[in-house]
């Protein structure tokens, strides 16, 4: 299968795969190793919790393991994703209604992204205008600490300057206006995960549309 010639070409255990458009992340909850990771990660925040495990840490733990359940190895693992996903559903349903709109699938190499290591660039005009946690419901406290924080934004700075402007703002680009996701993985690499519409169907995470 293609997931098997992805795993062997990217040399990994596990892949991540997505529609045209989206992912089936709402389908996640019911994959038993999701629940089963989220009450394992409970059990870890109350070891270092002294027996608690705050409000805050249970929803870092229910993110990571929804996200982590987004990787699999076999087309059987995400097949039982995509038919229990409202997403995948809607972006089908709007594909046969569009002629010209030809859906499909992405594989990709899965790697690991902590919780609070997503973010949500603003890019108008060319220009790298603001940035904020993808998952901005929950604290981080690497985020908290002004020094971590500075030397991420140089980080994705930096890669924005060096690796992305130059692939996607050329003479004739029709990049002008966008809204990318940005991750830093365990190893310290940088990442773009996916590119959006610069308007209000768009979350603007920590900002608003509206007012900013």
């Amino acid at each position: 299968s293609k997931i098997t010639e992805c795993l062997t070409r990217f040399e990994c255990d596990k892949v991540f795969v997505k529609g045209s458009s989206r992912s089936a992340k709402d389908a996640v909850i019911e994959v038993p190793k999701m629940r089963q990771d989220f009450a394992a990660r409970c059990r870890s925040a109350r070891v270092k919790g002294g027996g608690k495990c705050s409000l805050n840490d249970a929803v870092v733990g229910l993110l990571g393991a929804g996200k982590d359940a987004m990787s699999g190895s076999s087309a059987e693992y995400f097949l039982k994703l995509f038919v229990r996903s409202e997403r995948i559903y809607q972006d089908l349903t709007l594909a046969l209604d569009m002629k010209e709109f030809k859906s499909g699938w992405a594989i990709r190499e899965w790697v690991d992204v902590d919780i609070g290591m997503e973010f949500r660039g603003f890019v108008y005009n060319q220009k790298f205008c603001a940035l904020c946690q993808y998952d901005y419901l929950v604290q981080i406290p690497t985020l908290m600490d002004e020094k971590q924080r500075n030397e991420i934004v140089a980080k994705l700075r930096k890669f924005f300057k060096d690796s992305v402007a130059p692939a996607l703002h050329g003479t004739k680009s029709c990049f002008r206006n966008y809204v990318a996701d940005f991750a830093i993985d365990t190893t310290g690499k940088c990442w773009i995960i996916e590119l959006n519409p610069f308007q209000e169907s768009t979350d603007g995470a920590m900002f608003s549309w509206v007012q900013e």
